[in-house]
């Protein structure tokens, strides 16, 4: 029984949902997240929630700055709080650290969720016809937990000599494997008050 449990803890290790439903999987931890439903997390998914200066931000995955090894998620996020008068300026507080995370920021008349510099931890999402967002870390649990199949157009890619010749799967821009999921590219925030991608950096021509 032990090592079945062991085996379903290593399913979707380190990755999170956010949607209408709680997910469920085994020791998933579930977060009310107002009108966007439920963010459920693996159990192995670092998460913290800070609420400072009139903001509420969550990070997923964890944040380094090089500057303060020392410094802890929530500490970080803390002085990124109160260091911040709008939704920009926290978002250009962030160019300086490292780590491999996710930031859903709300307060000051914003309502968003942005990437590291590297988009390392991936966002794929999808709006149903009802326009409510569902967000995972991969496009295979959205497509397990709301039903898609594989597009036509991913198979004859994915049967190319092109993809079969590489060592990585690449997926172009927004592209995934299935037509109604689409992919948070890294520079790029979605804003859940339009429903739409912003691309936030770089803020002037360079």
């Amino acid at each position: 029984m032990t090592e079945k449990k062991d085996k379903e803890r290593l399913l979707y290790r380190g990755q999170y949902f956010l949607g209408q439903i709680k997910i469920d999987l085994p020791d998933w931890k579930h977060i009310p997240v107002g009108e966007k439903g439920w963010l459920s997390t693996h159990p192995d998914m670092n998460i913290v929630n800070v609420e400072e200066n009139g903001f509420s931000a969550t990070a997923l995955g964890f944040l380094l700055d090089p500057d303060r090894p020392e410094e802890r998620d929530e500490a970080i996020l803390k002085r990124l709080c109160l260091a911040s008068a709008d939704g920009e300026s926290f978002i250009r507080s962030t160019d300086s650290l490292g780590g491999r995370w996710l930031i859903f920021l709300s307060g000051h008349e914003v309502d968003l969720v942005f990437p590291d510099a590297g988009g390392t931890l991936t966002l794929f999402y999808h709006m149903d016809s009802a326009k409510h967002i569902w967000m995972a870390a991969q496009p295979g649990l959205l497509a397990e937990q709301l039903g898609f199949a594989e597009s036509k157009e991913s198979i004859e890619y994915t049967n190319s000599p092109r993809f079969i010749e590489r060592h990585e799967a690449w997926w172009p821009g927004e592209c995934s494997p299935y037509a109604e999921v689409k992919q948070l590219l890294p520079n790029h925030l979605f804003d859940f008050t339009t429903n739409k991608t912003k691309r936030f950096w770089p803020y002037q021509k360079l």
